[in-house]
């Protein structure tokens, strides 16, 4: 895994370290329904409940040796975030260039405003992340998105419904090239990852709704990490032809359910060597 050893993939994590720069957010997405950082800031923070605040102090975290993965919780590009905010994280994230930085939103259209003001070229260790859920809201923020500069992935979690990106992807992802067969810069989805819900009230995910995006990754040559089945899982068997599932869905709690699809797991990360 080259220099990035830390992660722990077999637990379905992409990153080393998980950092919160924006205190809570507001729902914009059926995703967000059980949203387990707004369940915990009402659990523990009721008075912040709803009230978006930055942490310029944690950014003081991208200040390493050894060169981490992270991953930029909540959404830095949430409404209530000042840009001036955004600018410190990127120029922080520029003077810290050993480090690999993953940016998730739900807010493209932010995203792509921002991008498109003047700022300096985009290093190739920070790459934009989009979270959709299912196939009207793929089909809504996906075309904004791919409108974003730099290195692109995305994030369908938790999936809720069967969604076909496989235009996207070929377009995008197979055929991004320049005129002498190098990968361009942007206009592509780079990689796709996929998980399942987790938490109180968790909705099952079909095993037929991953085998498709992992069908459209792998007819597209784009990498695919199957991050998990999420609290519910299902039981597997072996019979002539491999693995298949044997059950119904079960809960059986993230811990439980596991990342086997097809009797195996899917690691594929491009920011991991």
């Amino acid at each position: 895994m080259g220099d990035f050893i830390m992660i722990d993939i077999n637990k379905g994590r992409y990153w080393d370290e998980g950092i919160t720069l924006v205190s809570s957010c507001t729902k914009c997405s059926p995703g967000c329904d059980h949203c387990w950082a707004l369940a915990m800031e009402q659990r523990f923070k009721p008075e912040f409940k709803n009230q978006v605040q930055c942490h310029p102090e944690r950014l003081k975290r991208f200040n390493t040796r050894k060169p981490k993965v992270f991953a930029v919780w909540n959404d830095l590009f949430h409404e209530a975030v000042p840009d001036e905010f955004i600018h410190d994280v990127y120029w922080k994230m520029y003077r810290e260039p050993q480090n690999t930085y993953l940016i998730l939103t739900k807010r493209p259209q932010r995203m792509l405003e921002y991008k498109q003001s003047p700022h300096r070229p985009l290093p190739n260790k920070i790459w934009h992340g989009l979270t959709v859920c299912n196939q009207q809201e793929a089909d809504e923020k996906i075309p904004i998105f791919l409108r974003v500069p730099g290195k692109k992935f995305l994030s369908i979690e938790p999936m809720l419904a069967p969604i076909n990106i496989q235009l996207e992807l070929l377009q995008m992802g197979n055929l991004g090239e320049d005129g002498r067969g190098h990968r361009m810069a942007s206009d592509n989805i780079d990689a796709v990852l996929l998980g399942g819900e987790t938490g109180p009230g968790a909705r099952p995910m079909q095993i037929e709704w991953v085998r498709s995006i992992r069908d459209q990754c792998q007819g597209a040559n784009v990498p695919f990490f199957f991050k998990g089945w999420g609290k519910w899982g299902v039981n597997w068997m072996n019979d002539d032809n491999g693995m298949i599932a044997g059950s119904e869905w079960m809960d059986k709690g993230i811990k439980k359910s596991g990342r086997v699809l097809d009797g195996r797991t899917h690691d594929d990360l491009p920011w991991v060597k």
